[in-house]
């Protein structure tokens, strides 16, 4: 089952109920079924505050926002429902609802109860939100797009874990928020498609989270599966935390091989079984499965783009052999992304290529014919769009930084830092795979 889906409002909206929130408001959350706001009572001034309360089936909001966005932060909550009973399952109980206080002036809800002085506390640091079992707080945030994946982000976290069951991962919590709060609108209709890979970072103000990945990259830091749960031990303050989670979730939710097995996982929320079907999905740490996940992984975060065309990049693995006296012929597609040679190299020992063929990387304006040198008038990685490119997966992924990617053209040379397996593509981006037809027939000659 894929995490992204589209979800309307699956209840008929009635008359919305907004009221002043009074200190015993914790404890009021009744069982009311409404799924509109539209009325808003004024505030009592016993509080000397503007809170409001607004009630929805599946929510009910504590918010000193304005009601035209807390109506907007109601609708889009109630969609997101949807898409986790798809992901999760039902939540325990028919009246199982989650509270939660956007605030603008978190004093003014520390004043009426609302705020416990551990959460006030908490957000006076780096993190703008915080949930504890059902209940969430978030500061309000500058624009509606990250005010509306912050509130999902930590909704997310309450529909997930009041299951109860033991503690799971913090990577895939957290990533798995991620996943979900990451979303887009329909412009036309007003409705919201949550757990999606963007295909227009501008879609997406003040998200930033693919940004944060290429800062990284570029600095020589990609981290590997392993390093994921380090990261939340040691660097659990940082955004860039957040974002190479929310990725690695991303890459398994929208893998052909693994997006049915990443799935699976969310129906282990609490039944003690999620770090067995996580090994039996994605092997244990070293084998050659798990191995095979991790490069193919760091070749993806390594270049991921908005609208990322995960079926067509995808890596097809395949039985290997040594490169021998004679040499091999391959063929490279142009209409996929890295694509096993199924020949080992040996470090140390130089491989020429010979590349020849034509292929088109585009068909409008008019259609872009390149050969393995590339078109030099567009340039993706550094390199001209098309040009052949070359990685070995190693036996064994040790480090945290990106795989090195060796330019070849129609005429290079190869000469293995590790022994390994080759891997080829011709450079473009993996999101602009669509219109690509033809390929190459490489040679590798071995050096002597």
């Amino acid at each position: 089952m894929s995490v992204e889906s589209a979800v309307h409002n699956r209840q008929t909206p009635q008359t919305g109920i907004s009221q002043p929130v009074r200190r015993s408001a914790w404890a009021r959350t009744g069982s009311l079924l409404v799924c509109a706001v539209v009325s808003v009572l004024p505030a009592e001034s016993v509080l000397g505050a503007e809170i409001q309360t607004h009630r929805s089936r599946h929510l009910v909001l504590h918010t000193d926002v304005s009601h035209q966005t807390a109506r907007m932060l109601m609708a889009a909550f109630e969609s997101a429902w949807g898409t986790w009973v798809d992901a999760f399952g039902p939540p325990p109980g028919d009246q199982f609802r989650i509270t939660g206080c956007v605030m603008a002036d978190p004093s003014q809800f520390a004043s009426a109860g609302l705020l416990p002085p551990s959460i006030e506390t908490f957000l006076k640091g780096e993190h703008p939100g915080k949930h504890r079992a059902d209940r969430f707080w978030m500061k309000d945030q500058r624009g509606d797009y990250y005010r509306r994946h912050l509130m999902i982000h930590e909704a997310t976290h309450c529909f997930m874990t009041t299951r109860g069951g033991p503690p799971l991962p913090v990577w895939y919590l957290e990533g798995t928020a991620e996943l979900f709060a990451t979303h887009v609108t329909d412009p036309k209709t007003g409705r919201f498609r949550f757990g999606v890979m963007p295909s227009i970072s501008d879609h997406l103000p003040e998200w930033g989270r693919l940004g944060m990945m290429r800062r990284d990259i570029k600095r020589g830091r990609l981290p590997r599966f392993e390093s994921l749960g380090r990261l939340w031990r040691t660097e659990h303050a940082k955004i860039e935390t957040y974002a190479w989670s929310w990725a690695y979730c991303r890459f398994l939710a929208s893998h052909p091989t693994y997006k049915s097995p990443f799935a699976e996982l969310g129906r282990h929320l609490a039944d003690g079984q999620f770090q067995a079907s996580l090994d039996k999905a994605f092997g244990r740490q070293g084998d050659p499965r798990h191995q095979a996940l991790q490069f193919e992984w760091q070749l993806v975060a390594r270049d991921l783009v908005p609208g990322w065309d995960f079926e067509r990049a995808a890596i097809q693995f395949v039985r290997t052999k040594p490169l021998g006296a004679r040499g091999a012929e391959v063929q490279v597609r142009a209409g996929r992304g890295w694509q096993s040679t199924g020949i080992r190299v040996a470090r140390g020992e130089t491989v020429s290529v010979r590349a020849t063929g034509q292929f088109t990387l585009a068909q409008e304006p008019k259609p872009w014919v390149s050969t393995a040198d590339g078109i030099s008038f567009r340039y993706h990685s550094g390199l001209p769009l098309g040009r052949l490119v070359g990685v070995v997966q190693p036996a064994r992924i040790e480090k945290d930084v990106p795989p090195r990617v060796i330019s070849l053209g129609a005429r290079g040379e190869l000469t293995p830092a590790v022994d390994g397996t080759l891997f080829l593509r011709l450079n473009d981006f993996q999101s602009e795979l669509r219109d690509n037809t033809g390929g190459v027939n490489v040679q590798l000659i071995p050096d002597g």
